[in-house]
């Protein structure tokens, strides 16, 4: 998702360091990336010419050295910065991202304010609105008439959200200027005793400030199953200051999601009734059957299922506790090593 809100330039350079780094040999010739990308000689070398000083303008030349040497276009790489950076920066940046975030935070009145303050002309900034909304009505969102983000299901909202900031912004937060900061550092600072990994305190990060400001908003999630959750814990949440501002009706609902969020860290998740839900147990099952079915000599190790199933449970939970675009915010990766050494792992996992 995140590449369809880059302008056709910034689009183009990205598929270009993209495509140099899943090469063999970091090099691809000209001709090979002028027809990928159906540009002429002239384009490509202005394309190369902008990238290596959009790397070095986003502090990345150090990581990330392109250079053209007759008939190849070359890459060198450190390995601690990507194409996946690259694009990170371009999102941030980008106009369609820019309408995003002024809905999410409901800075303007309209389009058309947003336009005004953001100095974008009109016929641009509307066209980037149109391809959004189309973008999101996929995953049952949408920039009403207001201006505001909105969807048919809150919880899906708030992840949305959660999982695009924490991708781009990393542990910037600087974006959430109207949040009750107090509250959010609060609810941090006692997950600090908790082993969450970098990635899932980023999340946490996030999430919190993204249901501050949806809770400012008055947007509240809608009450849902939570047979996975202990009642206890439930109640002892409800009364805890982040929670005590909204509303009674909506309080129960509101905790659930949180504390659903917060456990899908491997220590937390310890402390639920996962074998309790239908969907997660189904899905376990079938994985389980399927494997088998796949992989028959699996049969004779019914010693490993137990501990398969647990881990399959754990992975489902995550599952449900993602938003329908989850997949799209992921970076991609270099799955070649799985194709020379575990084809028919990977095939079973395609599929």
């Amino acid at each position: 998702m995140l590449d369809s809100l880059l302008a056709k330039e910034e689009w183009r350079k990205y598929q270009l360091l993209k495509r140099l780094e899943r090469s063999s040999y970091f090099a691809l010739s000209k001709k090979e990336i002028m027809d990928h990308l159906e540009i002429s000689n002239y384009v490509l070398k202005s394309t190369i010419e902008q990238l290596i000083q959009d790397l070095e303008r986003y502090g990345l030349a150090r990581e990330i050295n392109v250079f053209l040497e007759e008939p190849f276009v070359q890459l060198e790489i450190t390995g601690t910065a990507s194409s996946e950076t690259l694009l990170e920066k371009y999102v941030e940046e980008s106009i369609g991202f820019t309408i995003l975030l002024g809905a999410a935070l409901g800075e303007f009145k309209s389009l058309n304010e947003l336009s005004e303050k953001s100095l974008i002309s009109y016929p641009i900034a509307y066209n980037n609105f149109k391809v959004l909304n189309n973008y999101l009505a996929k995953y049952e969102l949408k920039i009403d008439k207001k201006f505001r983000l909105n969807g048919e299901s809150e919880k899906n909202v708030r992840l949305f959200l959660t999982e695009l900031f924490s991708r781009v912004y990393k542990e910037r937060c600087q974006i959430f200027v109207q949040t009750k900061e107090n509250s959010v550092r609060i609810k941090l600072a006692e997950a600090e005793s908790t082993k969450l990994t970098i990635h899932q305190k980023i999340g946490l990060q996030h999430y919190l400030y993204v249901s501050d400001l949806r809770i400012q908003q008055k947007k509240y999630v809608e009450e849902e199953a939570y047979s996975v959750l202990f009642s206890e814990d439930i109640k002892k949440e409800m009364e805890a200051p982040f929670f005590t501002r909204v509303p009674a009706e909506a309080r129960e609902a509101e905790v659930v999601a949180f504390l659903n969020y917060y456990s899908r860290s491997e220590e937390l998740s310890e402390h639920l009734k996962l074998t309790e839900s239908k969907q997660i147990m189904t899905w376990s099952k079938n994985l389980l059957t399927s494997l088998i079915e796949f992989f028959p000599k699996l049969i004779e190790c019914p010693e490993k299922y137990e501990y398969f199933l647990k881990q399959s449970h754990f992975l489902h939970f995550q599952l449900m506790e993602a938003s329908g675009a989850s997949e799209n915010f992921q970076p991609e990766i270099n799955i070649a090593y799985f194709q020379q050494n575990y084809p028919a792992l990977l095939e079973f996992c395609r599929r």
